[in-house]
C-alpha cells in the first residue's frame, strides 16, 4: 500500500472517530439534561402525592383533571399554599 494512502486512511479514521466521540458526548449531555428534568418532575409528583394533596379523594380528583387536560395546576397550587399558610398560622398560635 502506498504511504500516502495509508496516511489518508489513518487521517480519515481519526476524523471519523473524533466526530463520533463528539456526537456521543453531545448525546450524553442531552440525556443527562432530560434525566435531570424527569427526576425533578418525579420528585414533584411524589411530593404532591405524599404531602401536597391531603387524601385519596383529592389525589384522584387532581389526576383525573390532569388526564382530562383541565387547567387545574394553578388552582391546586393556590389551595396548597392556603393549606400550608393555615398550618403555619396554627403552629405559630400553638407556640405562643
Amino acid at each position: 500500500m502506498n504511504p500516502i494512502t495509508k496516511f489518508c486512511n489513518w487521517y480519515l479514521k481519526r476524523k471519523i472517530a473524533q466526530q463520533q466521540s463528539t456526537k456521543k458526548q453531545k448525546l450524553t449531555k442531552d440525556q443527562q439534561i432530560v434525566y435531570k428534568k424527569m427526576k425533578d418532575l418525579y420528585s414533584f409528583v411524589q411530593w404532591l402525592n405524599t404531602k401536597g394533596l391531603k387524601n385519596r379523594h383529592q389525589r384522584k380528583a387532581f389526576w383525573r383533571a390532569v388526564k382530562d387536560n383541565k387547567p387545574i395546576l394553578e388552582e391546586t397550587l393556590a389551595k396548597i399554599v392556603i393549606n400550608y399558610s393555615e398550618k403555619l398560622k396554627e403552629a405559630k398560635n400553638e407556640t405562643k
